[in-house]
């Protein structure tokens, strides 16, 4: 009551202003307890709560935000294109990679065999054309001159493949007639003779010497053993070394058709 006689003095006194501000005060304070509020001066005196949104979708939500945001990156063309080279790589190791391993083991000791096989063939050429430079070596330094020395000429610059050739047509000019080199080149002229035939004719060549030194004579003086050669152009198989040999060669084969004379005549009066 004394509230309500307080408002109606004011009232009379005209003093709107002063009851204007302690009615706000009154509608705060029953805002606050929710008394004798009208809803509608609720609604303009409340603010606007804010829309609820469903807590779960806004976390699904953002966590897929956050995923997309984690896995797209924005890359350079350089390290784009090195990106495509590497996943070429690794693209042709895959494609490789199942090949080696699907290798058994049979396979495995097969190429492994075929590999030793091969090595040890190509060792066993190599050690046969290395026996036959030192053989054709020992058969210049034993019948040819100096000049054909494998050394000499290896320290005077010339290729081993050349001098090889060298004194093999050197051995055949020798020790071959030139009958039987125009019966199995088909040609008087070596210098043109190669490959297969060249071979075949250094073959001969051997033979002839082996049938030369044959023809050598041992002689036993005071527990000494002498090697003499028969020097004679009787025989086929030899071939002078130099002049002089050649005129030795001439005088024995002299002699032996002396003693040959000599001797059918001595048969021939015995007949008569």
């Amino acid at each position: 009551m004394n509230t309500y006689n307080k408002y109606l003095s004011l009232v009379a006194n005209n003093n709107l202003d002063i009851l204007n501000k302690v009615l706000e005060v009154l509608k705060s304070k029953l805002f606050k307890k929710g008394d004798f509020m009208p809803d509608s001066e609720q609604k303009e005196l409340l603010p606007e709560a804010p829309e609820e949104t469903p807590v779960v979708e806004t976390t699904k939500a953002t966590q897929s935000q956050t995923k997309a945001s984690e896995q797209t990156k924005t890359i350079s063309l350089d390290e784009y294109s090195r990106y495509m080279r590497y996943k070429k790589q690794q693209e042709k190791q895959a494609q490789d990679t199942p090949k080696s391993l699907s290798v058994s083991i049979n396979q495995k000791i097969a190429s492994e065999l075929e590999q030793t096989q091969s090595r040890i063939k190509h060792e066993k050429s190599l050690l046969a054309e290395a026996n036959k430079i030192n053989e054709i070596d020992n058969l210049c330094k034993a019948h040819l001159s100096s000049h054909f020395n494998k050394e000499a000429l290896i320290n005077k610059g010339y290729p081993i493949a050349e001098i090889m050739i060298a004194q093999k047509k050197e051995l055949i000019k020798k020790f071959v007639p030139k009958e039987q080199i125009f019966a199995i080149s088909k040609s008087s002229n070596i210098d043109h003779i190669s490959g297969e035939i060249l071979e075949q004719l250094v073959e001969l060549a051997k033979v002839n010497i082996k049938k030369r030194e044959s023809n050598i004579t041992i002689l036993k003086k005071d527990n000494s053993i002498q090697f003499e050669e028969e020097v004679s152009l009787n025989n086929p198989n030899f071939t002078p070394r130099d002049f002089s040999e050649f005129h030795e060669a001439l005088a024995n084969a002299y002699r032996e058709r002396q003693v040959q004379f000599y001797k059918n005549r001595a048969k021939k009066r015995a007949i008569a």
